[in-house]
């Protein structure tokens, strides 16, 4: 039996939201638990919604769990370009947060009423790479049954993600570099030039001056993603967050496998 909900007023729609399943036999208790959070359910989300706005209007950021100085220098430079159209190059190790950095950029920016499209153009083949960043006119290739918006489009006026940019091919790098130089592109089997307002924000855990030396990566489109620099610290310069991050992890655990909450006992580190 599954358990439906309405979602909040500014984002209903004709259908309703499965929320949570309910296994047989039957166990009443279960149930009016479930269906007690399944009515709390948009109640939070709304609550996170206005959350969201009023820091937004604040400066605060939410995304990111850090209080020590280095985070604290990322925080400073976020509120510092996220009114800006500057296109930004995130770098840092993986697992740093790079992708947090970037929401919280567009979150505090006049574009977070539009979307946020990420992508992470390691995990997609050359030959996808294209369609996927600027869509495809219908009967562009096989299987092209109709038209399809790329990422570009989908995030107009708001931000385009480019996750990994490090792992693009030198082809797709020329096409990237000429959507930053002339804010337009063409979907994939179109004649239509299109014009883009996403900002672009970038990310990657490479070391991309090693691999321009390399012949890897265009010295030209490293000058134009890098345009506002903001490196994501690793957690050795970040000691003094463990235990925050220790407890918000745990708490999305608890809370995802619907167990009580825990706390960690004693220091986590030095």
């Amino acid at each position: 039996m599954r358990l439906f909900l309405k979602p909040p007023c500014s984002a209903r729609r004709l259908w309703h939201v499965a929320y949570d399943f309910v296994t047989k036999p039957v166990d009443l208790n279960l149930i009016r638990h479930q269906v007690r959070k399944a009515r709390e359910h948009p109640r939070l989300v709304e609550e996170n919604r206005r959350l969201r706005e009023r820091l937004a209007g604040t400066g605060e950021i939410a995304e990111i769990i850090g209080n020590c100085a280095a985070m604290q220098d990322v925080f400073r430079q976020v509120r510092q370009v996220a009114d800006t159209d500057a296109t930004v190059l995130v770098q840092g190790e993986s697992g740093t947060g790079k992708e947090l950095v970037a929401q919280a950029i567009h979150n505090l920016s006049s574009r977070r009423e539009c979307s946020f499209v990420g992508v992470n153009l390691g995990a997609l083949p050359e030959t996808l790479l294209e369609s996927e960043l600027f869509g495809y006119e219908k009967g562009a290739f096989s299987g092209a049954a109709r038209r399809k918006p790329g990422r570009f489009e989908l995030a107009e006026g708001g931000t385009q993600f480019l996750d990994e940019v490090t792992e693009m091919s030198p082809k797709s790098q020329v096409d990237l570099l000429r959507v930053l130089e002339q804010r337009e592109y063409r979907r994939v089997g179109g004649e239509e030039l299109l014009r883009t307002d996403a900002r672009v924000i970038a990310a990657s855990n490479k070391d991309i001056k090693q691999l321009i030396g390399d012949g890897r990566f265009r010295e030209d489109l490293h000058y134009r993603l890098n345009v506002i620099p903001i490196v994501a610290p690793p957690l050795l310069d970040r000691r003094d967050d463990i235990s925050f991050l220790a407890e918000h992890f745990l708490e999305q655990f608890c809370e995802h496998h619907r167990r009580d909450l825990k706390r960690v006992a004693g220091e986590l580190c030095p």
